[in-house]
């Protein structure tokens, strides 16, 4: 059986009136698709969530609504996305990167501001991405922590949705540190609709680095060293950066900024104590003052090189 579901702003603000309360075309639409299909239904874009996993190699997804694996939706349509963009492009491009057919192309209505929550999901399928969970109500949020304390994913790291500079991250140790964390984070006083929850599984790392990329040409790899006994912290907590050579470093560097068409990029890279990497973040507007203090290399120089070259 075929099943079809339908995803909008306006779904969002009507759904406690229920279906009889959405608007003539989304009512038809699900009439229509009942016949055709024999399964519609209607997704509110603020309780869905999102699982993205790595096992021996293999990645794939899920999507949860209100409980509800709808992984094996065969269509998604896209009627509006005021206000609850980064919730709707996040779950089209999820579900189109696993076989769905999207109606708008999710490329169409992706353009919000750069966000993990986009980001993760657009990288899931290359491979390299943690054990990633999304969420956008306080309930999806304890349905993935379930899943993530079934799955023995623990300990967890969180990771501010807009978040720069490592500000806001939080480790969370066991379900009591993650329930307690969730709460306060979809409890405080912030606009509900940017309420959005990432959370990834904390990998053992043996090394992090950092790659500048521009014009799809890595400039230098500088390793980090961290402040704090357990490994975490970041430049703006007193880590320090020294410059090394790595070549598998560099290549994976330079794909991921390739594949994210991003002409200049600070690729923050992981290593495992198995030897695998894993994408970190892929920042699009990166800081580059301790990694030119590293490698003496003049980043501003070698962008401007870029600009003006004769070939992008």
């Amino acid at each position: 059986m075929k099943r079809l579901a339908i995803v909008s702003a306006q779904i969002a603000v009507r759904w406690g009136g229920g279906e009889d309360s959405f608007g003539y075309e989304t009512r038809d639409l699900l009439r229509a698709a009942r016949q055709r299909l024999g399964d519609a239904f209607c997704i509110h874009p603020r309780r869905i969530g999102l699982h993205y996993s790595n096992r021996r190699g293999k990645y794939r997804a899920r999507v949860i609504h209100q409980g509800e694996d709808v992984s094996d939706l065969t269509y998604l349509i896209v009627r509006g996305v005021t206000g609850v963009n980064t919730q709707i492009s996040t779950l089209a491009l999820t579900l189109a990167a696993i076989g769905c057919r999207v109606i708008d192309s999710p490329e169409v209505f992706a353009g919000e501001e750069a966000s993990k929550a986009l980001s993760s999901s657009r990288r899931f399928m290359r491979g390299g991405l943690p054990e990633t969970f999304i969420a956008f109500s306080l309930d999806q949020a304890r349905v993935l922590l379930e899943i993530a304390q079934a799955e023995d994913l623990f300990p967890l790291i969180a990771k501010p949705h807009l978040g720069k500079q490592g500000q806001g991250i939080a480790r969370l140790h066991g379900p009591r540190d993650a329930e307690r964390y969730v709460a306060t984070f979809f409890e405080a006083d912030v606009k509900p609709l940017v309420k959005v929850l990432l959370v990834q599984q904390m990998i053992d790392l043996e090394a992090e680095f950092r790659v500048l990329v521009v014009g799809n040409r890595p400039l230098g790899v500088v390793r980090k060293i961290p402040c704090h006994s357990d490994g975490t912290g970041n430049a703006s907590t007193g880590a320090r950066f020294e410059q090394v050579e790595d070549e598998s470093v560099v290549e994976f560097a330079r794909r991921q900024a390739e594949q994210d068409g991003l002409a200049i990029a600070g690729v923050d890279i992981g290593r495992g104590r198995d030897g695998s990497i894993y994408l970190l973040e892929n920042n699009r507007a990166p800081q580059w003052q301790n990694f030119e203090s590293a490698t003496s290399i003049n980043v501003a120089d070698e962008v401007l090189d870029y600009l003006c070259s004769d070939s992008p």
